[in-house]
């Protein structure tokens, strides 16, 4: 080494190699693989809760819309229910008009047509205190089926008092 500037070279590549030979030896472990398994067992389980908290948001969403429309079909139940219900008060008013104007004290009624009336009548007695004893907010179909069980006796009892006012008008 005849230059300087390659014996200062040399000198510093002999110093960094003595420094790297100073180093503390490490050596790889040879199984490698409980870091691996400890890794992937981490990764599942992070995995599955994420999964989980999904799952658990999913079926929350699933029970809320559930709700929701469990809830719309309940109130169109209950908008038609209530509908057919202030039709047939409607109706059993009118047939109390009707039968307030073709009904006449003053008539001669056979045995077989009393006893109709008063039947009719004594059925139209027990659905009115059927529906008196009622307290509902929303109506039910039974309170629905009580007001048809009225207006088909309502309708039977003004069939008779017509049928009976024509035969005497005859």
């Amino acid at each position: 080494m005849e230059c300087a500037a390659c014996r200062t070279e040399l000198e510093r590549l002999e110093q960094r190699v003595a420094r790297l030979k100073a180093l503390p030896a490490q050596r790889a472990p040879r199984d490698r693989w409980p870091v691996v398994r400890e890794a992937m067992v981490s990764e599942r389980r992070r995995t599955s809760w994420l999964r989980l908290a999904w799952g658990g948001v999913a079926a929350a969403a699933a029970v809320v819309l559930v709700m929701g429309v469990q809830n719309a079909q309940q109130r169109q139940v209950l908008a038609v229910r209530e509908q057919a219900l202030n039709a047939l008060m409607q109706r059993s008013q009118q047939l109390d008009a009707t039968l307030k104007d073709v009904s006449d004290a003053r008539r001669v009624w056979s045995g077989r047509e009393a006893g109709a009336v008063v039947q009719l009548e004594d059925s139209l007695s027990v659905l009115d205190s059927r529906l008196a004893r009622r307290v509902e907010r929303q109506p039910s179909q039974d309170l629905v089926n009580l007001w048809k069980q009225r207006v088909q006796v309502m309708d039977a009892l003004v069939g008779v008092h017509v049928t009976r006012a024509s035969y005497v008008g005859l």
